[in-house]
């Protein structure tokens, strides 16, 4: 019961932390296909969690940095490491800055 309650208490703080991460969050499967973003992304791209999830990260990815992410992606795949990918394209960029100019 202990073990059960711990484990309780990780997930919960997994998930608060995961829920307030500024940095954006996707976890993919084998096949690129979204399976989970954090609010964070959500929250950037003006998207739902539900709207993204099962569809390939190249689909809910900025036009102009297509070719970037899938490239980084595959690296990731061969190396069997983590993907750091900064995702500041054109498109978002100029969004990011027309909103503060609003």
């Amino acid at each position: 019961m202990k073990r059960h309650v711990e484990l309780a208490v990780r997930k919960a703080d997994y998930k608060l932390l995961v829920e307030n991460q500024k940095d954006l969050i996707v976890k993919l499967d084998e096949d690129f296909k979204v399976l989970f973003v954090s609010p964070s992304f959500c929250r950037t791209f003006g998207v739902e969690a539900d709207d993204v999830t099962g569809r390939p990260i190249t689909e809910v990815t900025p036009a102009d940095m297509r070719d970037t992410t899938l490239n980084a992606l595959r690296s990731a795949v061969i190396t069997r490491d983590t993907v750091t990918h900064e995702i500041v394209s054109a498109e978002l960029a100029s969004d990011i800055k027309r909103r503060g100019s609003a």
